[in-house]
């Protein structure tokens, strides 16, 4: 059951749009949520999503933060001004207008178990675990399995049949 979900969802996904990509990206990162595992130490207290930089997928997933849960947590969406004030985010995604940020971001992480998600070309090697792209017309997303395991996440194999793997 839980594959054929991810299917259909992803399906519909894929062939969306680069137009309403902010829409697609917020879906894909809640959906990233059920087929990422946490350590047990992250599993407690609120499920953090720190948007850093300027991205309209900070209300996208404030819409989806009203009505979704991860697991038995509640997902809280933080904007995040400056570099200083990331912590302790489970997935932080990095708009474009800050990418140039990100070995200072993966440093100031270090092995915290945080999700680094991107949209950039190129970033997939420089320490993000998931980079959303768009080929076709399609958003699409890499993934970069050693990323995920250096922070002690692992991904579920379902999802990696989606990704492009790097």
């Amino acid at each position: 059951m839980r594959y054929y979900l991810l299917t259909v969802i992803m399906a519909a996904f894929l062939s969306t749009t680069f137009g309403q990509a902010e829409k697609v990206q917020a879906m894909f990162v809640y959906n990233f949520i059920k087929y990422v595992e946490w350590p047990a130490s992250s599993k407690s207290g609120n499920f953090v999503i720190g948007i850093y930089g300027n991205s309209s997928i900070y209300e996208e997933l404030i819409k989806v933060a009203e009505s979704k849960t991860a697991g038995s947590q509640p997902i809280v969406v933080k904007k995040i001004a400056n570099a200083g004030e990331i912590a302790d985010q489970h997935m932080l995604f990095i708009a474009s207008n800050k990418s140039k940020e990100l070995g200072d971001i993966v440093g100031i992480i270090g092995t915290k178990p945080t999700l680094i998600i991107t949209e950039s070309a190129g970033l997939i090697d420089k320490g993000a675990a998931i980079n959303f792209v768009v080929i076709d017309n399609k958003q699409r997303f890499e993934l970069k399995r050693e990323n995920l395991s250096n922070k002690g996440l692992k991904i579920s194999s379902e999802l990696e049949k989606f990704a492009i793997m790097k």
